[in-house]
């Protein structure tokens, strides 16, 4: 909590106003909160409190505001004490359950060194003493804050915030740099990494968490699921001629085999140039001693050749700048790209 000595009680000749206020819902919860205005409390009618802003359906019920304080002769710091004794007092009379303000940031754990510090060193001397007295966000429970963690990822993903509203891009650029910096998980050892994984793992079967808490018939979906992506992204491209003469080309080389009832090793024998033809599956007409090149024109179409100077020549393709592209130092030419 960020402490502001008030010294002045007059400014520029306008009286402020300070109070401490309760509001009563239609559903027996209360809030109470400090107040500092140009008017006196009772013509302050137009401000309920700030949670309205972040929790608008409970803002919409019935509710009764009640003044508890008032003065013009006291300090910020006095009258956040103040607060802190009443939201305890209120605690106690009707129980913390009925009290929003049991999430502010621990209140019963504030000392009177972080009420005269404030800012970040405030922070960290009443997170300290929260985290000692089990108040705040750690009076809940390891199914309460997994709950609460749901439902704040919900949010943020969205909202498209945070890591969620990053592309694919940002995120690497972001990885790569707490990695340089060794930050976050690339601030720790292995063996940290470890026994942190081990932790995390058996907690989570505890509590039948993540992939714990799901069915056998939705661990093989994902497990399915989780196949064909990395199939798709380790497969590699191939062109072949059929027994008919038609050229195939494509990619996932084991997915074409299946199709077809082939060898995947023989076909991979075929096309590595080991191997003449596969049930009647054959290379396309190069010299099969030659490298083969792979890329893909304008419109998506695989073409594979071993004649560099003769595809560029028949395809109106400047040869240097093709060669830049099969190797990697440009991206495209006049829309050919490598696969």
């Amino acid at each position: 909590m960020r402490v502001v000595k008030f010294e002045e009680k007059v400014i520029s000749g306008v009286m402020n106003y300070y109070y401490l206020y309760l509001i009563k819902f239609e559903d027996g919860r209360f809030y109470i909160g400090s107040r500092k205005s140009k008017v006196p409390a009772n013509e302050d009618i137009n401000y309920w409190g700030s949670p309205g802003k972040n929790n608008k359906p409970l803002w919409e019920m019935q509710k009764e505001k009640h003044i508890l304080f008032e003065s013009n002769n006291i300090s910020l710091k006095e009258l956040r004490e103040k607060e802190y004794e009443m939201i305890r007092s209120g605690w106690k009379k009707f129980g913390k359950e009925k009290c929003i303000n049991k999430n502010a940031g621990g209140l019963d754990s504030i000392t009177k060194d972080g009420l005269i510090l404030g800012g970040k060193t405030a922070g960290k001397i009443n997170g300290k003493r929260a985290k000692e007295l089990r108040t705040g966000i750690f009076s809940f429970s390891e199914e309460e804050m997994m709950e609460i963690r749901k439902k704040a990822g919900n949010r943020v993903k969205e909202l498209n915030v945070g890591i969620c509203g990053m592309s694919k891009e940002q995120r690497i650029k972001n990885g790569k740099k707490c990695h340089k910096l060794g930050v976050g998980i690339h601030g720790l050892s292995k063996e940290e990494r470890i026994k942190n994984s081990q932790k995390s793992g058996t907690k989570a079967k505890e509590l039948g968490v993540g992939i714990h808490g799901l069915s056998k018939e939705e661990k093989s979906r994902i497990a399915k699921i989780a196949g064909e992506r990395a199939r798709e992204v380790t497969s590699k491209n191939y062109c072949l001629k059929s027994p008919s003469g038609e050229i195939i080309s494509g990619k996932n080389i084991g997915q074409f085999c299946r199709e077809n009832n082939l060898s995947h090793p023989h076909i991979t024998s075929v096309l590595n140039g080991k191997r003449k033809h596969h049930r009647g599956w054959t290379h396309p007409d190069i010299l099969l001693s030659c490298k083969i090149f792979y890329i893909r024109n304008p419109n998506g179409k695989l073409f594979c050749f071993g004649n560099v100077l003769g595809f560029c020549k028949a395809n109106g393709l400047v040869n240097s700048n093709i060669h830049n592209v099969l190797t990697g130092k440009a991206k495209s030419h006049k829309g050919w790209t490598k696969p």
